[in-house]
């Protein structure tokens, strides 16, 4: 792992260009399917808790809306087939048609797909883009966040800052009310995806997404 100090340095040394540089890279990995969680641990630890929010939210929703515009105008029976895979989504999809936004952010607080797959699923759906959009960049602040914190603990512990006694246990308490926070919400997400998701598909299944006209 000595190449993320030099990584470091290089971001640093580069300013603004070097976090252009990181967001841009990001946005094409998420739509290429890379896992974010790696880099947005990264993000962390380059760019500090602050900066490294700001940055991967700000990528992560351009990557949500690129992903969604193809999945819905660009490629959309390519995306279909991908859907197939998904047993559940055909019943998440039914889901957003009736709840909306606020499935969406269920979704987004405790994802059922995998990250990178779910943009271009969504284009499939019945949402809007504009809902989508910014319920996407809202409701996954809160994950991004536990990810950048836990990326830049690592690197402080890495690099062996000096830090007091006190200063480290405060790094530990606020990393595990993160993590611990990020959990709950997770679970309460999850429980209230299942009962509408659940309680959906007892009532039937909803048409394939192929077969419905597009909206927004």
């Amino acid at each position: 792992m000595e190449w993320v100090p030099a990584l470091r340095e290089w971001v640093s040394a580069h300013g603004a260009i070097g976090a252009v540089l990181f967001g841009a890279a990001y946005v094409l990995s998420a739509l290429l399917f890379v896992p974010g969680a790696i880099l947005t641990l990264v993000a962390g630890g380059l760019f500090g808790p602050r900066w490294g929010l700001v940055i991967v939210a700000i990528a992560t929703s351009l990557a949500d809306a690129v992903a969604f515009l193809i999945g819905r105008h660009l490629a959309r029976d390519a995306v279909a087939r991908l859907a197939s895979r998904y047993r559940r989504f055909g019943v998440i999809d039914a889901a957003i048609t009736q709840g909306g936004w606020r499935v969406v952010a269920l979704l987004r607080l405790s994802p059922t797909i995998p990250y990178s797959a779910s943009n271009y699923l969504y284009g499939l759906t019945g949402i809007g883009f504009w809902p989508y959009w910014i319920t996407s960049g809202a409701f996954t602040l809160p994950g991004i966040f536990a990810y950048v914190y836990m990326g830049y603990i690592g690197m402080e512990t890495m690099e062996r800052q000096a830090k007091s006694t006190v200063e480290w246990a405060l790094h530990g308490v606020g990393l595990v009310a993160t993590i611990s926070a990020t959990v709950y919400v997770a679970v309460i997400a999850t429980r209230q995806l299942t009962s509408r998701t659940t309680g959906r598909h007892s009532a039937g299944p909803a048409r394939p997404p192929a077969e419905r006209s597009s909206r927004g």
